[in-house]
């Protein structure tokens, strides 16, 4: 009897161990994987390529993606933190530079996206003026004055970015601080009045980069020339966190050949905001035309 009664314990426990192995170990092997969280910027240039990366990911790769949208200083410390794990729109040297210094102990560049972007100021006019250049601006406050104060008026982008952020020195290097005035905001506000002014068949300087959809909208507008190293050419880079590539090999492995040529981020910016086209559609529209290209991204 008492054999027996060992032998019955031990069946008790053998089953009581089975038992808890079975629910133990798939809860382990199965246990859900933390969503990859891409940063979106408040800029329709940052739009093309964080659909099209999300949808790879996801549909080949088989992560769970989010799309976090805020400007970029709460970008780039949600990823410092772990909130956020990459941005696909890095400028540099303008945007990012400044941020990048203090956190790449925990950010690093996954790679080039795209090069030859170019950053700073505009004009529509209509072809009706001189101005080709920022310094040209002299003297045009009059033609430029929105609200009647007598300063030109510029319109620009949101004060974290450093378009915003320089423009109180451009505007004292060029010698029109006193008559000329910043107006910071966002890039859909920045083009509601670029809209409103070009019905209207009125002047105005806004802040502009390229790629943007507003070179194929509206006739005649163009970057103004910037001499004293405050604006000009950029490229563009992917930003991850560092600790990515052994969080998410495969992601990190895809990011880091992942490109888009400008040609086709102008491309998808034009279909995305001038012709109001869902995102999804418009990145599932570029993957079916780049299969090749994709394919080689993938390969390990």
């Amino acid at each position: 009897m008492k054999l027996e009664a060992v032998f019955g314990n031990w069946k008790v426990l053998l089953a009581l161990l089975v038992a808890v192995t079975l629910v133990f170990i798939p809860a382990c092997a199965g246990a859900p994987q933390e969503p990859l969280k891409i940063g979106v910027t408040p800029w329709s240039c940052t739009i093309p390529q964080s659909h099209v990366a999300k949808i790879i990911l996801a549909e080949e790769l088989g992560y769970e993606v989010e799309l976090i949208e805020a400007d970029l200083p709460v970008v780039i410390v949600g990823m410092a933190k772990g909130d956020i794990d990459m941005h696909l729109d890095a400028w540099f040297p303008t945007h990012w530079e400044q941020y990048y210094k203090q956190y790449e102990d925990t950010i690093e560049s996954c790679g080039l996206l795209y090069d030859e972007a170019l950053w700073g100021w505009g004009v529509s006019d209509f072809g009706e003026t001189d101005i080709e250049s920022i310094g040209d601006l002299k003297g045009y406050e009059k033609e430029f004055d929105y609200d009647g104060d007598g300063l030109g008026d510029i319109y620009g982008l949101e004060p974290g970015c450093e378009t915003s952020r320089l423009a109180p020195e451009v505007l004292e290097a060029y010698g029109l601080a006193d008559t000329w005035k910043y107006i910071g905001s966002s890039e859909w506000a920045m083009l509601a009045q670029l809209d409103k002014a070009y019905k209207e068949h009125r002047y105005m300087v806004f802040a502009l980069w390229e790629p943007h959809w507003a070179f194929g909208a509206y006739e005649g507008i163009r970057m103004l020339k910037e001499t004293k190293g405050f604006y000009g050419a950029a490229y563009v880079n992917k930003m991850v966190r560092k600790d990515l590539a052994e969080r998410a090999p495969k992601a990190y492995r895809f990011l880091s050949k992942f490109e888009i040529s400008k040609a086709d981020i102008n491309y998808m910016i034009n279909e995305i905001e001038k012709k109001e086209r869902d995102p999804d559609v418009v990145a599932q529209e570029w993957i079916a035309k780049n299969q090749e290209k994709i394919a080689e991204m993938l390969k390990e």
